[in-house]
């Protein structure tokens, strides 16, 4: 029989077909040794399996069926008592390995976790000293600017009331005498337009720094071009599961969790109440014993 659902022999399915290490090849060449009369078996039951009939129409061919089902059953049951027998002194072996490094790495780690914490304390005080400097800096930057700009408005008050005084004279003398006021008045608003604006420039600087990223504000450099510093980082924390939008992280559920969740939900009720958008009851399946 052709059935594209029975899986054909795979022609790559050999040792040595993945280039694995010299070591896996020995081992697998060795295992295809040993176990060559099981895999003959299994090529034996696929073949018998591959020339029954497409259909079971009676009662001959479903014990046929049965009787394929059956005996690849406990073939694969064999493989499967023989794999974890033969894996057993690997993955003894593999335990042995990963608890001496694992043991190296979890003590570092949790050294390198304490250490951590405590240069992200100093640091957390150096940023907080640092954006309170900034802070205060620019409250008197920003103090200095309002009182030459006070300054400014005061002289450009005066410059032109000496302006106007000026024009109000009407002797030559005070005519000469007011103007020379007016114009050393003028010339002091100009000086003081000038530390106006200076000062307002500042204080503006004083401002951005403050609004500067931590990575700016907290940075230490050391021999070999370590670098110390600041980031910030994402971070999140349940505190109420039931309060969660739920609409909001469906979509980042992937579908074997969600259907896991659903069976596991389908399990509690016993497979008899419905869902919208799944299908959970109790069906009829064959079994063959």
């Amino acid at each position: 029989m052709s059935d594209t659902n029975i899986p054909a022999e795979n022609p790559r399915a050999v040792i040595g077909s993945n280039r694995p290490p010299d070591f896996a090849e020995r081992i697998g060449a060795q295992i295809a040794d040993d176990y060559a009369e099981l895999a003959s078996t299994a090529s034996l039951s696929l073949e018998k399996a591959r020339s029954l009939p497409e259909t079971v129409e009676d009662e001959d061919t479903l014990e046929k069926y049965s009787s394929s089902i059956v005996d690849m059953r406990d073939t694969a049951a064999r493989a499967e008592a023989n794999r974890k027998m033969e894996k057993e002194p690997f993955w003894r072996a593999g335990q042995a390995v990963d608890g001496f490094f694992n043991g190296i790495q979890e003590r570092l780690n949790k050294t390198i976790g304490i250490l951590q914490k405590r240069v992200h304390a100093y640091n957390e005080r150096k940023l907080a000293a640092e954006r309170e400097r900034r802070r205060l800096e620019a409250e008197e930057t920003a103090r200095i600017a309002r009182e030459k700009q006070e300054a400014e408005d005061r002289t450009r008050a005066a410059a032109e009331e000496a302006r106007l005084a000026a024009e109000r004279a009407r002797k030559p003398e005070l005519i000469e005498q007011k103007s020379a006021v007016a114009t050393q008045q003028e010339q002091a608003a100009a000086g003081a337009r000038v530390d106006a604006v200076v000062a307002n420039e500042k204080a503006q600087d004083a401002r951005i720094e403050t609004l500067r990223k931590p990575s700016e504000m907290v940075r230490s450099r050391f021999d070999e071009g370590r670098l110390v510093t600041m980031r910030q980082v994402g971070y999140v924390e349940i505190l109420d599961k039931a309060k969660l939008d739920k609409e909001k992280l469906w979509p980042f559920l992937k579908d074997d969790d969600v259907l896991k969740a659903l069976k596991a939900w389908a399990k509690t009720t016993s497979h008899k109440q419905a869902m919208d958008g799944a299908i959970v009851e109790m069906r009829d399946d064959t079994v063959i014993r």
